[in-house]
């Protein structure tokens, strides 16, 4: 079944991204752009370049002298963290109480920043055992629940059926979600990820999240998975869906992965989760 006509149309009628991230995404694809382009744009936009030069200074962000220079700034955090960060900060001023999924504003919104960290720690875990995630994937994973917000917005299911129905039928909470809308939270987060102009493949690893088996896998869409039971595993976001869930084991192998090394990544994720409160203000 089809998302429906009120929900196509909530996500037609969502704001534009604001104009700084959307060029910014525009230079994802770019291989050769320069830091002095993305210090031009960010120029531009002074919440933006404030927000990124608090970044810049964090311990969340490895800082370890003071960067006073949005140049700096841009040197020091590369363009996927850049963009992680305005995104995190426009995410964090969409929020609100998703009552539906049992979370508040900012459990919701913490999940996503969590989730972000996590990508990042399983792409250098990967990278050393010589599989290379793109550095997106930091990305896609803050984005990856995004969904959510719209059937909120634009849906008046009754979550507590979803769950009663994922407890008698001993199915997942997302399965229970496809039977009773005809669709999940993550084929929403794809509409809303086409509608604001994202990469295919952010796109794709949103909207593919929670499936299992992942089918035509890619680094980006396991290391998102993952990334989303790791904010989870570590007590951030989980909701009424609760860890009723499943991920696709062979993501983690995909990646060159063991479990060590999932309870390593949770570890480094939990140590920093202070430090990403402070970073947006939680």
């Amino acid at each position: 079944m089809a998302m429906t006509k009120d929900l196509l149309d909530g996500v037609d009628q969502l704001d534009p991204l604001p104009i700084t991230i959307q060029t910014l995404l525009t230079k994802l694809g770019d291989d050769f752009v320069s830091p002095r382009e993305i210090t031009r744009v960010l120029e531009y936009d002074q919440a933006i370049a404030a927000m990124l030069l608090r970044a810049a200074n964090s311990a969340a962000m490895g800082a370890r002298v003071r960067i006073e220079r949005i140049s700096d700034a841009v040197a020091h955090l590369g363009l996927d963290r850049i963009l992680s960060v305005a995104m995190g900060a426009h995410m964090k001023s969409m929020s609100r109480p998703v009552e539906m999924y049992d979370l508040s504003e900012n459990d919701f919104w913490l999940h996503g920043a969590v989730a972000s960290v996590a990508a990042k720690e399983i792409a250098a875990a990967a990278a050393r055992r010589g599989v290379e995630v793109p550095k997106q994937a930091t990305i896609a994973a803050l984005m990856h629940d995004v969904g959510k917000l719209i059937l909120v917005r634009y849906t008046d299911v009754d979550m507590q059926a979803v769950v009663d129905l994922a407890r008698e039928d001993g199915i997942t909470f997302v399965e229970a979600e496809r039977r009773l809308l005809g669709f999940d939270h993550a084929e929403v987060g794809g509409a809303v990820a086409e509608k604001w102009n994202f990469p295919d493949d952010i796109r794709d690893a949103i909207a593919r999240h929670h499936d299992m088996p992942v089918a035509d896998p890619t680094p980006m869409t396991d290391t998102v998975t993952l990334s989303n039971v790791i904010a989870k595993t570590v007590g951030v976001g989980v909701g009424a869906e609760g860890m009723n869930l499943f991920a696709d084991r062979l993501s983690m192998k995909r990646l060159g992965l063991r479990f060590p090394d999932f309870a390593r990544i949770s570890s480094e994720v939990m140590s920093q989760l202070d430090g990403i409160k402070q970073l947006y203000g939680v």
